[in-house]
């Protein structure tokens, strides 16, 4: 994200990239974590809901699942360093993934 050289499409080719060579490599369900809100600046949140936006559309089509964190909130990130979940936040990431999880079944 932090590379101004890569756009929000490269860095969704490069994920989806990822998730093709676990498929070729037999892996059934592969599961994409929408990027998490952040706390350094305007145009670091545009990058990151434009890969969330590209990325939710692309899962779609490749028919991989789009893991939506759009319930983590501002309050929930550290404001000493700006990314890093605290603990509310990290209890929705969790409980989002096991939702996923259980989705499956």
């Amino acid at each position: 994200m932090r590379n101004r050289d890569k756009t929000a499409e490269q860095i969704v080719d490069d994920l989806l990239d990822i998730g093709h060579t676990a498929r070729s490599l037999g892996v059934e369900t592969v599961v994409f974590s929408g990027l998490v809100i952040r706390r350094d600046g305007v145009p670091m949140d545009r990058k990151r809901k434009a890969v969330n936006r590209m990325l939710r559309e692309r899962c779609a089509v490749d028919n991989f699942i789009f893991l939506l964190n759009d319930n983590i909130i501002y309050e929930d990130i550290d404001e000493t360093d700006r990314i890093h979940l605290l603990e509310g936040g990290s209890v929705k990431l969790a409980n989002n993934i096991l939702d996923s999880l259980n989705s499956l079944h």
